[in-house]
């Protein structure tokens, strides 16, 4: 029994470290241009951007709404390393986004597997106010055999309206 719990605590505790690699610091130097970015438009031709950990990014374009966001894709190695690093993430965004500015909100994503996704919008509840700003989105999916979590960071409909002031 000792066996089993310690082979158990060893392989969760394992998971969790990999989860929790992401070093806030470097998290946020790299978000915060991809936000900064977001207010004014993106340019899919001449910008890049990476965040630490992250497998893929890659513009969506949208052409009916006439909008682009940005996708950030992390590889998990199951499950519940996903959700970890969906909370994990969640937690770098909203401790990095200009406090009082936005809000989180948990909701529902029928394309993620556990349904849930967190949400980032402007603070208010004027309509019009929220499409000035960026919306930024979390969730986890499978895709295929393989879990990943992605940041989806859309561009305000209402452009160069806002700009973030870093706390």
């Amino acid at each position: 029994m000792k066996k089993i719990l310690l082979i158990f605590t060893v392989a969760t505790l394992s998971l969790f470290a990999h989860a929790q690699n992401i070093e806030i610091g470097a998290f946020q130097e790299a978000f915060k241009p991809i936000i900064e970015a977001s207010t004014h438009g993106y340019d899919v031709k001449s910008t890049a951007f990476n965040l630490p950990g992250s497998s893929k990014v890659e513009f969506i374009v949208d052409e009916t709404l006439g909008k682009t966001s940005l996708r950030i894709v992390y590889e998990c190695a199951g499950r519940d390393e996903a959700k970890r690093l969906k909370d994990h993430l969640a937690l770098h965004v909203e401790t990095t986004l200009p406090k009082g500015d936005f809000k989180k909100v948990t909701g529902y994503g029928a394309q993620y597997f556990d349904y849930l996704k967190y949400t980032f919008e402007y603070n208010t509840e004027v309509y019009a106010e929220t499409k000035k700003r960026p919306t930024i989105e979390i969730g986890a999916l499978k895709v295929g055999e393989n879990y990943v979590v992605e940041i989806l960071i859309s561009e305000p409909y209402f452009r160069d309206q806002y700009t973030p002031v870093w706390n």
